[in-house]
């Protein structure tokens, strides 16, 4: 004789986002798909602690209580409007870490299944899986109410079990999948009291870098195709006598879990955290009439469906005071050359980190400057990449000029990236993109330009970059080639002023709105020499002094001492005066033993600098009067 089967539904939960991966949580959809008249489709987003960078719960509710046309309750059917699909947008900035449960504590494939077709056979009253998922590997709780007719009445509301599940295909970030069970009390027969599995939800989670405010978020997409559960052993009934319908789902989501890690992180920003709800339907082709919306996601990354379109329905969104205390931005930057020699096309290493990755603020621009001895190569500026095939990610191998890693909290393995040279606003700079590949994709793109007195200095420009928590981005621009690289180092100046060796300074605004700065200086080989002195027009009367100051000493401050060269040939002039101390300054007598009137004489500069090199000037003249 069989046993009554319990009723089992499949959920599941994809979200995409850039950057970050975390615990993400199920989203809504309508069974009658329509977010308007008496009894319309709902959604909410709720923050436990709305706080900027807090690791709060989340409650994640979903409302189909419409009038279900189409759908009798004797039937399992997969016709009229019951709920098919449903996907959810969080707020932008929002983040779980899913390896806050090692990898190892999580419930396995199987563990899983044991719940719907293996272990003990969905639908014996006692709820005694042969091996349930480990209490280590829960990440919250949730409510299933399922109606069982056309009125909407309320079959039963079932309470669940979310847990994090181990990937098919080993460790794996994303997409991250959850798993809940439902159960139910028995009401009657030699059961009664015990609890039965009545239904499952299995969820994934992902980033994607595109959605209502096109910036990084978390999204939820149900698996589909939802079926209608046998609520008949809920209701301690045969068989196949009663399906319900989806009414209500609500997730409860932690964000600091039972181990001490935390597994869901708040935007940093103030202002509006906005939430989007999508939903499908079994309606005729293509779903009912209010489904219009076709959303955008990272298919890579599991943010994307094909079920669509969607009716979009408005989760809520928290708004949060720019005053409250915010989290600290604890970023630091350093960079440096690969060469220090002039005249040469020098790599360059940027390292930005953010150890406390967690509970901190992210960036949301970052402002890097070269010093004026680092330029543009020109010679490389023909392998561009246009601004189509930046939108196509087709640029040209010749474009690449770098690579980038970043490791992230939640992620298993640092993410490498692809630096190349694009189009620029201006035909002098080339601007920057990085297209970063691995768990998750996403471009960031940076602009270029010249600032400074002189307009030589190169500032690039990160801005609005998406909220993806990491601890550690490199970006490395590659050096060497004369014909490819992008940047060059200037010569040693010519006119006698001193090149400009640094710092390379980095300023880093968070979505917090705090300003941090850094630096790092450069070591370029120094630059030695003095212009030649200037003639002097007018006579320098006897038994006065002559007062000289040397122009254009390069590199002043390695400059251990100077001094005044006279004499009467331009081959025989000698030392005549020292100075060991800036600005190096001279005021020579013209004794009349020395200097004669009416006579001209020569003068020239001897500059010693620290480390042994020497400069000499070449002559120029002075005249000696009454």
């Amino acid at each position: 004789m069989n046993r009554p089967k319990a009723t089992r539904l499949r959920l599941c939960l994809a979200i995409a986002a850039i950057a970050a991966f975390a615990v993400i949580l199920p989203a809504t959809a309508s069974a009658d798909i329509a977010n308007s008249g008496p009894t319309p489709a709902t959604g909410s987003v709720v923050f436990a602690d709305p706080t900027p960078g807090a690791h709060s719960d989340i409650t994640i509710t979903q409302n189909y209580a419409g009038t279900y046309s189409g759908v009798p309750s004797g039937a399992p059917g997969t016709t009229g409007d019951d709920l098919k699909q449903w996907m959810l947008d969080t707020p932008a900035g929002f983040y779980g870490n899913p390896n806050a449960v090692p990898y190892d504590d999580r419930c396995t494939i199987a563990q899983s299944n044991n719940y719907v077709n293996g272990g003990v056979e969905p639908g014996t009253p006692v709820f005694n899986p042969s091996s349930p998922c480990p209490t280590t590997a829960q990440v919250g709780t949730a409510t299933l109410t399922l109606g069982i007719d056309a009125n909407g009445a309320t079959g039963a509301v079932l309470s669940g079990k979310i847990y994090i599940v181990q990937s098919a295909v080993g460790i794996q970030d994303v997409p991250t999948t959850l798993f809940t069970v439902f159960t139910s009390t028995i009401p009657s027969g030699p059961a009664a009291g015990n609890q039965a599995v009545a239904s499952t939800s299995r969820t994934q989670i992902a980033p994607v870098t595109s959605g209502p405010e096109g910036d990084y978020r978390l999204r939820s997409v149900s698996e589909g195709p939802i079926n209608r559960p046998d609520l008949s052993a809920a209701l301690g009934q045969a068989p196949g006598t009663t399906y319900g319908h989806i009414k209500q789902i609500v997730f409860n989501l932690k964000g600091i879990l039972t181990n001490g890690n935390a597994f869901q992180t708040n935007p940093s920003r103030c202002g509006n955290w906005k939430s989007t709800l999508y939903a499908s339907s079994y309606g005729t082709p293509g779903g009912t009439a209010n489904q219009t919306t076709t959303v955008s996601g990272t298919a890579a990354n599991g943010g994307d469906s094909n079920a669509g379109p969607y009716l979009a329905i408005d989760a809520g969104t928290v708004n949060v005071s720019c005053a409250l205390p915010r989290p600290a931005l604890t970023q630091t930057a350093s960079a440096s050359l690969t060469s220090n020699a002039r005249g040469a096309n020098p790599g360059l290493n940027v390292s930005i980190n953010n150890p406390d990755a967690d509970n901190r603020d992210r960036a949301a621009k970052l402002v890097t400057k070269l010093p004026a001895s680092v330029s543009v190569n020109v010679n490389a500026l023909n392998n561009v990449c246009s601004e189509a095939a930046v939108v196509a990610d087709t640029c040209p191998a010749a474009s690449q000029i770098g690579t980038a890693t970043i490791k992230a909290p939640m992620l298993t393995l640092p993410q490498t990236g692809r630096v190349y040279m694009t189009k620029g606003a201006t035909a002098g700079l080339p601007y920057l993109s990085i297209w970063v590949d691995g768990a998750i994709k996403f471009r960031l793109d940076a602009t270029t330009r010249f600032v400074g007195a002189s307009f030589n200095e190169i500032e690039t420009t990160f801005d609005n970059l998406p909220q993806l928590a990491f601890e550690k981005f490199d970006v490395n621009i590659t050096g060497g080639s004369s014909a490819s690289s992008l940047l060059a180092t200037r010569s040693c100046p010519l006119d006698g002023t001193s090149p400009d060796n640094g710092p390379i300074t980095f300023s880093t605004t968070g979505w917090g709105g705090t300003t941090v700065t850094a630096s790092s200086s450069t070591s370029l080989e120094p630059c030695f020499g003095v212009a030649k002195p200037s003639k002097i027009q007018n006579c320098v009367k006897q038994g006065k002094l002559l007062q000289v100051t040397p122009k254009g000493i390069i590199s002043k401050a390695e400059v251990a001492k100077v001094t005044l060269l006279t004499g009467t040939k331009k081959t025989n002039v000698r030392n005549r005066a020292t100075d060991r101390k800036l600005p190096f300054k001279f005021k020579l007598s013209m004794k009349k033993s020395k200097y004669k009137k009416n006579k001209s004489y020569y003068y020239a500069y001897k500059v010693y600098y620290k480390d042994g090199n020497t400069v000499k000037t070449k002559t120029n003249t002075f005249r000696v009067c009454k």
